[in-house]
């Protein structure tokens, strides 16, 4: 488990915690999606959560959202809650989940382009992926968040912490008699 963790960036995955509380998405599905994207910011600090279009990811959510982003965290957990609740595929969280990455087949003229000298993905001959019928990365996602993420004292630790800190800081602040930010600590 330790090892899973070596290079780990802790901003990255507090940062991912707190935007996760901020946009309704479970902060173990979030982190599941920053590790598969960039091992929780070793790979990509500056977008962890590796959204490609970063204007055309902001231009694409609702205004009520967009008025929450502030960073590239922001914007990845905000897209991946966007996409993930218009989902043209409903039935399953897997299915919700390959929302984030697409559905489509990958063909040999993208591994060409997109992929040249990759054989595999997610462990399966890259001609025969059709992502409408099997959510591979959604899977893949789903299996990491439960098999990893859930079970990783390290990472349980600061969700709970997280979760433990806001209710304190939400307590403190309904006692104020009076502060102009009492309303933004209380949603």
């Amino acid at each position: 488990m330790e090892e899973k963790l070596r290079g780990v960036d802790w901003y990255v995955v507090d940062r991912i915690i707190n935007a996760a509380k901020v946009f309704g998405v479970d902060p173990n599905l979030a982190l599941a999606v920053g590790y598969q994207e960039s091992t929780l910011g070793k790979y990509d600090k500056d977008n962890p959560m590796r959204v490609r279009d970063i204007h055309g990811a902001f231009n694409e959510l609702p205004l009520d959202m967009r008025d929450k982003v502030s960073d590239d965290i922001d914007l990845g957990v905000a897209y991946l809650k966007y996409k993930m609740d218009n989902s043209p595929r409903q039935e399953s969280l897997i299915n919700r989940l390959q929302a984030y990455e697409g559905f489509g087949k990958i063909t040999k003229k993208y591994r060409a382009k997109q992929l040249p000298g990759v054989k595999k993905l997610f462990g399966q001959p890259i001609e025969s992926i059709d992502t409408r019928k099997d959510p591979i990365y959604g899977r893949t996602v789903f299996n990491l968040m439960e098999n990893f993420i859930r079970v990783s004292p390290e990472l349980q630790d600061r969700v709970s912490k997280y979760s433990a800190l806001k209710r304190d800081i939400k307590q403190r602040v309904e006692n104020l008699s009076y502060s102009p930010f009492k309303n933004l600590f209380l949603k």
